[in-house]
């Protein structure tokens, strides 16, 4: 199993794909927090705050993300390196190691929007609050919570930055299985991006009204995330970390179950 997780992160630090990606989620959060500086301090006008929403970490991190979950899996099926990976090891083991690589994707796609929203706060300039669109990385870099910047509040904001990044490894898991049943990367992107608005702003709210459907939505990572903030207790941000653990199980159970009996074409 170790041999195919090396051979994925050999092929990935190989993937111009990739690193084009994670270098673009750079670019688009320091342009955010540019903008979001000038706006505060009044160089630039408000209304260009309805223009840049596509900056923000759910669109970008989704759409990056699934795109490369989505090439990453689906490009094996392809290229026919799955066979190999199957006749080398068990089914069971493909998976996890997919799932590892793919959170590791996920991981370094969002670690700029994290490492950029503390290093704002800490800076302790001027940031427009971006309304209107939750996030826990842009709530960071603003202070929108209006606490004083320590030492101890920068270490909190870094562990949410981080508790963060899990969160959007968790919501983004959701493209494994579907790529391993569809095959198709530009499906998965498709999907993945319609699963993080889709749930964010529909079945989240819709599902106040059906009371057992309601709970489990908040308790997922596409809904907990928007619990967090500088003045959240720890109990929260733990429960955010272990719901997104679960919810990330859930998906290796159901790809495996999935996958285990599939035909490779």
């Amino acid at each position: 199993m170790m041999n195919l997780f090396r051979a994925d992160m050999f092929m990935l630090k190989r993937s111009k794909g990739f690193k084009l990606s994670v270098l673009l989620s750079l670019i688009c959060v320091s342009s955010l927090g540019l903008v979001l500086h000038f706006v505060e301090t009044g160089k630039i006008g408000k209304d260009i705050m309805s223009s840049i929403s596509i900056l923000f970490d759910a669109m970008m991190v989704s759409m990056l993300a699934s795109l490369m979950i989505g090439s990453y899996i689906c490009g094996d099926f392809q290229s026919k390196t799955i066979h190999s990976e199957v006749g080398c090891e068990s089914r069971g083991k493909v998976i996890i190691v997919k799932v590892f690589t793919s959170m590791f994707i996920t991981a370094l796609i969002t670690l700029p929007y994290a490492i950029v929203s503390v290093i704002c706060f800490a800076s302790k300039a001027e940031f427009a609050e971006l309304k209107g669109i939750p996030s826990l990385f842009t709530g960071i870099m603003s202070n929108t919570s209006g606490v004083d910047v320590t030492s101890a509040s920068i270490v909190k904001g870094s562990v949410l930055a981080l508790v963060g990044v899990l969160i959007y490894a968790a919501r983004l898991s959701i493209c494994i299985p579907l790529a391993f049943k569809v095959r198709k990367s530009v499906v998965v992107m498709a999907c993945g991006i319609a699963a993080a608005f889709g749930i964010d702003t529909l079945l989240v709210k819709v599902s106040d009204d059906i009371p057992v459907v309601g709970t489990v939505l908040k308790n997922t990572p596409y809904a907990i995330m928007y619990d967090l903030n500088m003045n959240t207790g720890a109990g929260t941000v733990i429960k955010a970390a272990v719901s997104s653990i679960v919810f990330i199980v859930v998906m290796i159970c159901l790809t495996y179950t999935m996958f285990r009996r599939s035909e490779i074409k």
